[in-house]
């Protein structure tokens, strides 16, 4: 019995990790396979296309933040505290991100 392929996810992590500290149009397919470590075959068995994929990886992402959107946009705590809580994650992810990257890279969904 063969154990199921984790390809569809590396891809999907590797169009997060590449696509978010450049941009959609600087990163192509190939550049994709290569970091998931995955062939172009197995790139279009899961996917249609680029646009299916990035579709796929703002969603995962989206999925990973949930709960901390959910925290700081709680019903439960006053408005100006949801923006507050709001503000401070943005500076705080950036502030990571720059150590990390070298620069500001932005929103992941603007990308």
């Amino acid at each position: 019995m063969s154990r199921p392929s984790d390809a569809r996810a590396r891809l999907i992590d590797a169009t997060i990790a590449l696509i978010w500290p450049s941009s959609y149009g600087a990163v192509g397919v190939d550049a994709i396979c290569e970091r998931a470590r995955v062939s172009k075959g197995s790139f279009y068995h899961f996917f249609e296309g680029k646009d299916d994929l990035v579709l796929a990886a703002l969603d995962h992402h989206l999925t990973l933040a949930r709960p901390r959107y959910d925290a700081m946009f709680s019903p439960t705590l006053p408005p100006l505290d949801r923006l507050t809580r709001y503000l401070t994650g943005v500076f705080e992810r950036q502030t990571l991100l720059r150590e990390t990257h070298g620069r500001t890279i932005g929103c992941f969904y603007n990308s």
